[in-house]
């Protein structure tokens, strides 16, 4: 599905039959037929294209050359997935950006509403264009995305959290666990990729002709959405192994007071046994020979055992 824009006065509006000459085409869910468009435009081989859209080792920064000897740029950019519980490899979109002189193709999977907002507050500011700025607001505007992301993360811990202090440690704890130490994982490879794109663009700024003071501050915001990101996932990181100590105490303590219940019953049943026990030896006991002589013993035993567990229970064994 193509979705374009083009400058109308000045300003990034959708693309209609009247447009003086469009602008950006965003791709979202690319089929054979936004391949072969893109192939026509880079001059990358179909394979090539595919690996950019499903393989995130083959995103980076690069300067490429496409048809009629023109240049352009190659960003690529990990945006992680922590809404579903995926396999790893499926935790990750890639968001490709390939930057011409005065157009931009956005590749992606995902639909990233962001996206197109980010296009539409740029187009309506009334400022002079910048192809150049634009891609660093939308690069921007995902790092806030993932940050409003992460914060999904945060609260599937503080679920797990309360559900630990409400001891109900079982099989789906562990589960949701081994999610979420994969939802980290994955967080934090995506962090160091993007750190690494952002570097790239900080050495090659001036080659996207920045305005000095914008450079600066774009940069700067986007270094700092990244670290704080990176910070949020070690914090989060350290917060689920005191988590994971906080379950296996809770069940350390668990084993603990089921053998010592256990051990206790064990003790009081002790008692009863050895009297009957006694009772049934083949020596001269008392009430042997009554009729209600079992009942005797069973009282014995019963009060014996009674008395024993009292005392347990008042020294706090039990």
């Amino acid at each position: 599905m193509l979705t374009e824009y083009s400058i109308q006065n000045d300003q990034i509006k959708p693309k209609t039959k009247t447009s003086e000459k469009t602008l950006l085409i965003d791709i979202v869910h690319p089929d054979k037929t936004d391949v072969t468009f893109l192939m026509d435009q880079t001059g990358l081989s179909r394979e090539k294209i595919d690996n950019l859209l499903h393989k995130d080792e083959e995103l980076r920064g690069d300067q490429l050359k496409g048809p009629n000897n023109q240049s352009f740029y190659l960003i690529g950019i990990l945006f992680p997935d922590v809404t579903h519980d995926k396999y790893l490899d499926d935790l990750f979109t890639n968001l490709t950006i390939f930057l011409f002189q005065d157009a931009m193709i956005i590749v992606s999977e995902r639909d990233f509403a962001f996206i197109s907002e980010t296009i539409r507050q740029f187009g309506s500011n009334g400022k002079h264009f910048d192809i150049f700025e634009l891609m660093m607001e939308i690069i921007l505007s995902s790092f806030i995305q993932m940050s409003n992301d992460l914060r999904q993360l945060k609260k599937k811990i503080d679920k797990l959290e309360d559900a630990v202090r409400g001891n109900e440690v079982n099989k789906n704890i562990f589960e949701r666990i081994s999610i979420l130490e994969k939802n980290i994982v994955l967080l934090l490879s995506v962090a160091d990729a993007n750190d690494f794109i952002i570097d790239y663009l900080s050495t090659n700024s001036a080659s996207f002709k920045l305005r000095e003071e914008k450079n600066s501050h774009l940069f700067v915001l986007l270094k700092d959405r990244v670290a704080t990101l990176e910070r949020m996932l070690h914090n989060y990181d350290q917060f689920l192994d005191s988590l994971e100590n906080l379950i296996n105490n809770n069940i350390s303590l668990q084993l603990n007071n089921i053998m010592k219940t256990l051990t206790n019953i064990s003790l009081v049943l002790t008692i009863p046994t050895i009297i009957f026990g006694f009772w049934g030896i083949n020596t001269k006991v008392p009430f042997e020979k009554k009729i209600y002589g079992d009942l005797f013993v069973l009282g014995i035993g019963f009060i014996v055992s009674a008395a024993f567990y009292y005392w347990l229970h008042k020294r706090k064994y039990l």
